[in-house]
Parts: structure tokens; sequence; C-alpha cells
């Protein structure tokens, strides 16, 4: 349940249809690119490299802030492997993007001639090259694609200025002007899926989940661990690590009536996703708080904050059990309530603590000659602290 937590939201559901989109617009503008209308003027690669990368740059100028323009479930690997989306926010993802690119290229396949349209783009193999040596050179774009992308999105780096969304662009056209010779430059699973489903050309298909996938799941810890550490990324990925090899870890931390316990919790318990980059207003109430969580944004976007198990619900923060329930710190028999610090009988109830038509400085004194803690006996002691011991 907390996997699926949030997905039933307004902003979820356009962030899915934002991914969809933008993946069947790439598609059909790249793929497009590389059909050959004249056999005396082929596609050149510098042209295929410019409108998948000028793609990718517009939709994630335009669709940044609704769903972070992943576009790409390698992106959405690398965010998943450094735990910044949710299992299932990724999964649905990576099904709007490849269903996106599947409708792309059937559009393509509709608008264009049939002595023209031929494999609409579908990524192959090269004859020359072996399949394994393929499968490098998808990762090693695809690595330096995230690469870019986690550079973009990192708040820290106050050294880096421009447009965000135009240097993914690059990034991508730089990887098709390298890697078309070899493999047709994929980069993207959901773009070499749209052409194969709609052409039916599945040769060597799998390269282009594994070399992608492989680049992007490499990619985000790279960054985050090695080339620029950020103590958080790892807190969360070494919480991943312990809640998928040590299960029974995260379950010994549950008390015994059932509540959940902060303090007790493993790090992989406590661990919690930043949806997004973009900082939340003090203010945000907690459905707008929850449908402001959904977004995962690449370009300039925001974080969430309040959710189940964190910050202001139960088993958090102010909840039972926390900060203002009963039995913890501002409840009955505590802080605020009989018996406490200002209830009746404690601070500013009935009994010695207060008296409004004398300064506090001669009540004090009053009271030290009445009662002096020296003399008091066990059971006097236990009756003032009750508040059942009047002045005398």
């Amino acid at each position: 349940m907390v996997a699926c937590r949030g997905l039933w939201t307004q902003r979820f559901w356009r962030s899915l249809l934002a991914e969809l989109l933008g993946s069947a617009v790439l598609v059909m503008l790249g793929a497009g690119a590389t059909l050959t209308w004249s056999a005396q003027q082929p596609p050149s690669p510098v042209q295929v490299s410019l409108c998948f990368g000028l793609a990718v740059a517009a939709m994630a100028q335009c669709l940044g802030g609704v769903s972070g323009a992943n576009l790409n479930p390698a992106v959405t690997a690398a965010l998943l492997v450094t735990r910044r989306m949710p299992l299932s926010r990724g999964v649905a993802f990576v099904a709007a993007q490849s269903l996106g690119a599947t409708l792309g290229a059937a559009l393509l396949l509709l608008v264009t001639p049939g002595d023209v349209a031929g494999a609409l783009g579908a990524t192959l193999v090269s004859t020359r090259l072996q399949v394994s040596h393929a499968v490098v050179v998808e990762a090693v774009v695809t690595l330096q694609l995230v690469l870019t992308v986690c550079a973009t999105i990192d708040d820290r780096r106050s050294d880096l200025a421009g447009s965000g969304s135009l240097a993914i662009g690059l990034s991508v056209a730089l990887g098709h002007l390298f890697a078309l010779p070899y493999t047709g430059s994929s980069m993207n699973p959901a773009r070499s899926l749209g052409s194969a489903v709609v052409s039916g050309l599945w040769a060597n298909h799998w390269v282009y989940w594994l070399g992608p996938l492989l680049g992007g799941c490499l990619g985000g810890p790279l960054y985050h661990c090695l080339l620029y550490p950020d103590r958080e990324a790892k807190r969360r990925l070494k919480g991943g690590l312990e809640a998928a090899f040590h299960p029974p870890a995260a379950a010994a931390a549950t008390s015994r009536d059932g509540h959940d316990n902060a303090a007790t919790r493993s790090p992989a318990a406590n661990v919690h996703w930043p949806l997004a980059k973009r900082p939340r207003a003090a203010s945000t109430g907690g459905k707008a708080a929850a449908e402001d969580s959904d977004c995962v944004v690449l370009v300039g976007g925001g974080g969430g904050d309040y959710d189940d198990d964190g910050g202001l619900g139960p088993g958090g923060g102010l909840g039972p059990g926390r900060g203002l329930g009963p039995g913890s710190g501002l409840g009955p028999g505590d802080g605020l309530g009989p018996g406490g610090g200002l209830g009746p009988g404690g601070g500013l109830g009935v009994g010695p603590g207060y008296d409004p038509e004398k300064p506090p400085q001669h009540h004090h004194q009053q009271h030290r000659q009445q009662l002096p803690l020296t003399t008091m006996t066990t059971e006097e002691s236990a009756k003032d602290e009750g508040g059942l011991l009047m002045s005398a």
C-alpha cells in the first residue's frame, strides 16, 4: 500500500499523460527524420542527431514541470536506483513511455507514404558489430545522457548556467552522432520498442533494453556516490539495499502494540523518496501536498515532504504516539494533562502553583516556608505532585 501511495491523484495522471505525449512526439519526429525520401539525398547523421536532440530539449522544456519529462525508461531507471522515485510510479512511467512511443510510430506510419516508410526508423545492430559490443555502445551513450541529467537537476551545482533542457537535448544529439553507425543509437528502450512494434523488426531488440538500462542504473549511483558525492543519496541507496537484503530488520522495528516506532525503525524504513526538487511552501495543506508530491521533476522541478510514516501523519512527527498524542509529549500525565505541567494540580492548575493576587516572588517565598522540602514526607510529596495539597 505504501508503494502505491499517491497514485490516484490528478497530478499523477497528468504526469502519465505528459510522458505518453512526450514519447509520442519524440518518436514521430525523431524516427521521421531517419526516413529516406530520395535515394539521391538520404538523411545525414547530423540531421538525425539534431532532430532527436532538439525534440528531447523541446519536450523537456514543455513537460518538465508536469512529469519531469523522463521520456526514457533508462532515465526512470536511474531515478529508481537512487531511490528518487517510488517503484510503482516508475513502472507506470515506463508503461506510459512505451505506449506513447508506439502511438508515435503508428501515427508516423499513418502519415507517411508506403514507399517511404520502410523500417520506420527501427534501430538495428550493424552486421559488422558483435551483439555484445552493441550492448556496450548503448550502455556508454546512455551513461553520458544520465550523467548529464543528474548534473542538470542537481541543486548543489551552482556552477551550472544556461538551459538544462538544451543541455540534455545536446547530450542526446551527441550520443546519436557517435552510435548511429553502430546500433542506430537508441539510448531509449521505449523509442526502439515503438518502431519495432509498428514495423515488425525485432532483430536483437533486447540489446536496446539491456544496454540503456545498464547505462541508466550505473549512471545515477556513479554521479551521486562517486563523482559528486551526496550523503542523502548514499543514505537512500544504503537503505534500499538493506531493505532488499535484510527485510526482517524493518519488520522487527514495529512495536508490540502494532504502531510503527520511528526511533527503532531500520534505516531503510526511515528513507523517504523525494519526488521532485521544487521546494514546497510551508502552508501547503495535506491534500495539496499529496497531489504536489506526484511530480518527478527533472528539469527545474521540486520535492515532497509530508506523507504517511513521515512528518505530520500517524507514526510520524505529530501523530498518535509522537509529538502531540496520548502517552507522548503533550498528553494526559505528561506535558499538558492532569498532573502534568499545565493541568489541574500542575504548574498552572489548582493548588499552590499560582496566586494571581500575589507577586510571584512573595508566593514562592511563602510556599517554601510552609512546605520545606526537607520536612515533607513521602505521602505529602506525592499529594503535592498530584495537586491535592492546598496552601495552609
